[in-house]
């Protein structure tokens, strides 16, 4: 039996299907957002820390999820551990190391926090010591790790893929977490002068700013239709012909690869992206990336012979990661069943 260790909500986690499909597994979250019908088999009932104390607030709580994890370890026999974000695995392998070193741990890390640089050494030196397999969801992020097994595992959509039909160029859509003002407001400020509805489907922090910058700017064809449940997403992308997929360069968005890229890439869209990023130059090499910069020349051009250039692109693209896997799913259930 395999345990996977959120670092929240199992919702908000959809990387987590993938093990589920795979894998005979239990999941242990951190219900952050309280909610009261979770269907997860462990959760640890915390708010998430606000105001002025967060930091200090945070790194409490996040001990007390380590202290109620011990509890499930030692209750349960769980052979594997998978324990998915970089702090999660930092906090919970320094409180249950000796635990750790009895079981097969797995790391699995879908992005990279803010100030990694500042425990990237502890953390390497953990991984050394009681992981056996490391699990990135970009090749950006190999440079940062140290490890003798590194597995890419993408972060293909829970859904059958489908290419869409072709339509004229009205709406690009910005869905998920929307965690950066500056990238947001370039690309809706863009589509609002060339008159291309933006569709902004999600929630964030950066998202009260971004309605008040368009309200004082004065933006027009903007359509904010907030949360949605994981099982709308399809539906929500069925009026859009282009994905928004542009982040900025700093230290988080420069080497991830985003569920947006995958989302692209599964209904065939082509995505617009920052080519400074990681993701941004690897859909621009392929074939299914817009720069920013060209979406003037995108919006004239626009026809049925491009998008299906951008489909093919898609469809062959897709078809490679989707080989690389099932290769790399196969290397992890090896480590797995390994004794």
């Amino acid at each position: 039996m395999i345990l996977l260790v959120l670092s929240g909500n199992e919702k908000k986690a959809p990387y987590v299907s993938l093990y589920k499909q795979n894998f005979n597994c239990k999941v242990v979250e951190w219900n952050r957002i309280q909610e009261v019908n979770s269907n997860c088999e462990y959760s640890f009932y915390c708010k998430e820390s606000e105001g002025n104390g967060k930091i200090l607030s945070g790194i409490f709580n996040y001990c007390r999820y380590s202290l109620f994890l011990r509890k499930i370890i030692k209750k349960n026999k769980f052979e594997t551990i998978v324990v998915f974000n970089v702090f999660n695995f930092l906090i919970h392998a320094l409180f249950n190391f000796w635990i750790f070193r009895k079981k097969k741990i797995i790391v699995d890390f879908r992005d990279l926090p803010r100030f990694f640089n500042l425990y990237k050494s502890i953390l390497n030196l953990l991984i050394r010591i009681l992981a056996k397999t490391v699990v990135l969801s970009s090749y950006g992020f190999f440079k940062y790790f140290k490890h003798h097994k590194i597995l890419m595992i993408h972060n293909l959509q829970n859904f059958n893929s489908t290419n869409k039909k072709y339509k004229p160029l009205k709406e690009i859509l910005t869905i998920g977490s929307i965690r950066d003002f500056n990238s947001n407001i370039k690309v809706i400020t863009k589509c609002s002068s060339l008159g291309i509805k933006s569709k902004i489907s999600g929630d964030g922090p950066a998202l009260d700013d971004i309605k008040k910058t368009v309200k004082t700017k004065n933006l027009k064809n903007i359509d904010f239709t907030g949360r949605f449940l994981e099982k709308d997403k399809i539906q929500l992308a069925s009026s859009c012909q282009i994905i928004n997929n542009f982040n900025e360069s700093d230290s988080i968005g420069k080497n991830l690869i985003s569920n947006r890229f995958y989302l692209a890439l599964q209904l065939g869209l082509p995505q617009l992206v920052n080519t400074k990023t990681f993701q941004g130059s690897l859909a621009i090499k392929n074939g299914f990336g817009i720069k920013l910069s060209q979406l003037d020349f995108i919006k004239k051009k626009w026809n049925k012979e491009i998008f299906l250039k951008y489909q093919n692109s898609c469809t062959k693209y897709l078809n490679k990661i989707i080989e690389e896997q099932n290769q790399n799913l196969k290397s992890l259930k090896d480590d797995i069943n390994k004794s």
